[in-house]
């Protein structure tokens, strides 16, 4: 998946489109963040549920995470550190 919305896409202070400022790799600070990838690498886990990797662009970090549907136009993404004891989730829908 890749961050397609945001609900203020242009930073205030420069009225242009946000970046990815806060990503590890400096090369890719620059890009907008419309379009960045936030769903990388999973694998299916069984029934409607993938496992892998998440990118959070808040932060910049990469973290184990799962993509679950959980309707038939929502899917729950989650991200977890220190082996799943800490998560953070989000429901996703399907755009038109």
């Amino acid at each position: 998946g890749t961050l397609t919305w945001l609900a203020e896409p242009n930073d205030p202070q420069t009225n242009k489109p946000k970046t990815d400022i806060n990503n590890k790799d400096a090369s890719k600070q620059g890009r907008p963040l419309i379009g960045v990838p936030i769903v990388l690498s999973m694998r299916p886990a069984g029934g409607d549920k993938w496992e892998g990797q998440v990118y959070n662009a808040e932060d910049g970090n990469i973290y184990s995470g799962s993509f679950t549907m959980s309707g038939s136009n929502t899917a729950q993404l989650k991200g977890c550190v220190m082996g799943g004891l800490i998560c953070k989730g989000q429901t996703w829908t399907r755009s038109n």
